[in-house]
């Protein structure tokens, strides 16, 4: 090889980067990125997050660690970015951020390899770029943590399928088929959808890249024959593909289905309001840059709630394309099958899961759809454009001459910069919205910074539904929550523990009664307790609610020294550590429960009992 030759194919890749197709491509990942970063800057954790954090503070990574379930997700590649979130530092969100951030870049960078390596390096990818980097579709699923560490990963994953599995059927190396395979892989560490690949690495396959007949095929055979002879020919062709791509597809079937718990619930489903708010509400205006307004129940994710005449002018636009392309002729329009294919797919995954619990809501979160983005580009892209000659425009960009051609254009610009202005707005709004002091982000930040000054010895009760759901229990207990903070002790029992309010300030723990003592019969001292037991009678309250199966006992008491008693509360019989002084003692128990029994045994221990309180525990009213 001579020196110029080889200089030639040095120089090769940096001709293929500096094309200006692809300097745009860049830029525009770049401005996206940028956009991210700042989105999720002013963002927090909420409700699986802490899950997460609280499952795999301070433990070691091992391989049991990583192949076990989250929420009936097989993700060892979820769990080890959520790992080293987590033992960063104590809900360290800079850490939380910058992961999300680096895999935002690399999914928009795989979005622009696969346009190029399909279409070709020309102007025409700019806008499918674009669907993919604005689409407010993409950015409901990334500002929540732990859903964006399953589908920014499933996202790269796919574009850099497609662009190997292309790749494969032109030139038959296998490199490529195996570089397929390691980007299905990759997703399926972070996502169980990622198994939806690979159909649709097969459908591209053999609806776009049929092998060519050595001979024509006479035009009077019939169009059935034909059909089966490219088909025929496409399996042949491509056959390590079909066997690699099943052998993959049956392996991950038989190590999830032995490893997760089914997540299919079986319940009735309106399923056609859930298609109607899927297909009509959520998908259908999210493709044009809405929904440009959003409904969020619980702070602070968004629902869709587009107005109802951008739901009929977006419907009628869509019926008036698809018009103006069967006018113009060329549209390839078996790529709709691809993406109804993966939409019916999605649809239904909805339905049997997450919709059978929440109902036909579900489909009005964005975040459900997010992994058909990919898809959507990649549609788009085969119904216009030739995935058989990808094309490089030349390094100038020409402008039309004519009126035509310049009317064409600035039509073409307008839509674009239309469909930004709408993305823009949906964007801004949605991310307001986690922006904003939300109860999980003030909640946990509060006790954050309470711990950062001092020991919390706090009682363990839920958090507030909007931190942790209460359908994630016990994950939602305040133990739980807060086990990355060491400074929060929280505990069943103890003396003058406090209680975390719902904004996640700690403050005394009272509480309320359903049953009570009766006045005690010593003046200053209520019911005296030394050298043995002593009985406590209770009285159910004018206003009591009923006592759940579980409840909290406060005993108000003065003692003569540190010591432990005996408590016999109904049932229960536990040792209570009290102290000298006097203090409150505040525990959990179950069951009935008509009287309670201190014994100092034979110790010389003395307790004063001015008060015994059974019911609900809550922060203490200092307006009371």
């Amino acid at each position: 090889m001579t020196a110029s030759s080889r200089g030639t194919h040095a120089s090769a890749p940096l001709r293929w980067l500096t094309h200006p197709v692809v300097l745009v491509g860049v830029a525009l990942v770049a401005v996206q990125v940028a956009v991210r970063a700042w989105a999720s800057a002013g963002s927090w954790f909420i409700g699986d997050d802490f899950n997460l954090m609280a499952r795999l503070y301070d433990v070691p990574l091992t391989f049991t660690e990583l192949f076990t379930p989250h929420d009936s997700q097989l993700m060892p590649g979820g769990i080890l970015s959520a790992w080293v979130m987590t033992n960063s530092g104590p809900q360290d969100w800079t850490a939380a951020a910058g992961i999300l951030v680096a895999a935002q870049a690399l999914a928009s960078a795989a979005c622009l390899l696969m346009l190029v390596t399909v279409f070709g390096r020309r102007w025409a990818i700019i806008p499918l770029l674009l669907v993919y980097l604005a689409s407010p579709l993409t950015l409901t699923a990334y500002m929540w943590w732990a859903a964006a560490i399953n589908q920014v990963p499933l996202h790269a994953a796919f574009f850099l399928a497609i662009s190997c599995a292309v790749r494969y059927v032109r030139t038959r190396r296998l490199l490529w088929l195996c570089l397929t395979l390691a980007s299905v892989l990759l997703g399926m560490t972070f996502y169980v959808k990622a198994a939806l690949i690979l159909p649709v690495v097969a459908a591209v396959a053999f609806l776009f890249f049929a092998p060519r007949a050595e001979d024509s095929t006479p035009p009077t055979t019939a169009l059935s024959a034909r059909i089966r002879e490219s088909a025929t020919r496409t399996l042949r062709a491509y056959a390590p593909l079909w066997v690699a791509l099943v052998t993959l597809g049956a392996a991950y079937t038989a190590l999830y289905v032995t490893t997760v718990e089914s997540p299919l619930e079986g319940y009735d489903l309106e399923w056609g309001a859930l298609a109607d708010n899927f297909f009509r509400l959520s998908l259908g205006p999210a493709l044009v840059g809405g929904p440009w307004q959003w409904w969020n129940p619980i702070a602070p994710a968004g629902l869709v709630d587009p107005p109802s005449w951008a739901v009929t002018a977006t419907w009628s636009l869509f019926a008036l394309t698809a018009y103006w392309l069967h006018q113009r002729g060329g549209a390839r329009w078996r790529a709709l099958l691809i993406l109804a294919g993966y939409l019916v797919a999605i649809f239904a995954l909805l339905g049997v899961g997450r919709a059978s619990v929440v109902g036909p809501v579900a489909a009005l979160e964005l975040r459900y759809l997010a992994d058909a983005t990919p898809v959507i580009v990649l549609t788009l892209g085969l119904l216009l454009l030739d995935a058989r000659r990808p094309v490089d425009s030349p390094r100038t960009l020409a402008v039309p001459h004519d009126d035509r051609g310049r009317r064409m254009l600035v039509g073409r610009l307008t839509v674009c910069l239309v469909l930004l202005a709408g993305a823009g707005l949906s964007t801004t709004r949605y991310v307001a919205l986690w922006h904003d002091d939300y109860v999980a982000k003030v909640y946990t930040r509060n006790v954050a910074e309470a711990a950062g000054l001092r020991d919390l010895h706090v009682v363990d009760v839920w958090v507030p539904e909007d931190v942790v759901s209460p359908l994630r229990f016990p994950d939602n207990y305040v133990s739980r929550v807060f086990r990355p903070l060491p400074a929060v002790h929280a505990s069943t029992s103890g003396n003058d523990l406090q209680i975390i309010d719902d904004r996640g300030v700690p403050r005394r723990a009272e509480v309320v009664p359903g049953v009570v003592s009766l006045p005690g019969p010593i003046e200053g001292c209520g019911y005296a307790v030394k050298g043995g037991a002593g009985a406590i009678a209770l009285e159910t309250t004018d206003d009591a609610d009923p006592l759940e199966a579980g409840w909290w006992i406060a005993i108000d008491y003065l003692a003569s020294e540190d010591g432990v008693v005996t408590g016999t509360f109904g049932d229960m019989e536990v040792e209570v550590p009290v102290i000298e002084g006097l203090h409150q003692y505040i525990a959990r128990g179950e069951g009935p429960i008509d009287e309670v029994v201190l014994d100092t045994g034979d110790s010389a221990l003395g307790l004063c009992v001015d008060k015994v309180a059974v019911g609900k525990v809550q922060a203490w009213d200092e307006t009371s």
